[in-house]
């Protein structure tokens, strides 16, 4: 009977601890569910602010050199034309309120087609195409804010962290230089190939909208361009 006991104590035991071990692994599970989902892009926005305002200008003005070299060309548009953009574009700031350290950057390209980019730092690039299917200058306006939406939310750094795993989350928090120049060398196929989340894309353009509609333009300009886009 004093062996039966201990038996039993014994299996009892283990029964607990698979109890607690199952206990566990759905602890895991919901705990890996609410990091991914919510846990990876908060701290993928906290490393964001922390990178060198040095280390986005450089990184971007890399990032352009290889888009001129592999899929750009100069501007086909003519000068006024152009003079009109850049004129554009600072009276988008201003409705914006934010720096005039913003600067365009026109394009034509084959392989881009009707499309605009923004860099890290606050360049922008659009494509002559995207200018020649706007109907008027608002619509392009809508699309300048929704650009400055994707920088002054660090979209571009921010999805590169989410998706580059822990490793490069955890050096971008803690300000690794080294790891993140192998991180960022990414950007330009993620700029071309990839873009940005849809999250990252409605709330770009519920900041061109917010600014649209308190300048008393509306939404309607940049959903025509983007519907005509799509």
């Amino acid at each position: 009977l004093q062996g039966s006991g201990a038996v039993f104590s014994f299996i009892h035991k283990l029964e607990s601890l698979w109890k607690l071990a199952l206990v566990c692994l759905v602890g895991l599970v919901i705990f890996s569910f609410f990091f991914i989902r919510d846990g990876i892009p908060l701290l993928a926005d906290l490393a964001s602010r922390k990178i060198p305002v040095t280390v986005m200008s450089s990184l971007s003005l890399k990032t352009l050199g290889q888009l001129d070299a592999h899929f750009m060309t100069p501007t086909e548009l003519s000068a006024e034309r152009q003079r009109e953009l850049q004129n554009l574009l600072e009276s988008s700031l201003l409705i914006a309120g934010v720096s005039n350290e913003y600067q365009l950057e026109l394009r034509h390209s084959k392989v881009l087609g009707a499309n605009a980019l923004a860099l890290p730092s606050g360049i922008l690039i659009m494509t002559d195409d995207l200018v020649n299917l706007a109907e008027n200058d608002q619509e392009l306006a809508g699309i300048l804010l929704h650009e400055i939406g994707h920088v002054e939310n660090r979209h571009s750094i921010r999805n590169i962290i989410q998706s580059s795993g822990l490793y490069f989350l955890i050096m971008a928090l803690a300000g690794d230089i080294t790891s993140l120049s192998t991180m960022f060398s990414t950007l330009p196929t993620f700029l071309i190939e990839s873009g940005y989340s849809r999250e990252f894309e409605i709330e770009a353009d519920e900041y061109a909208a917010r600014l649209l509609n308190k300048e008393g333009i509306g939404t309607k300009p940049l959903e025509d361009i983007l519907d005509r886009l799509t």
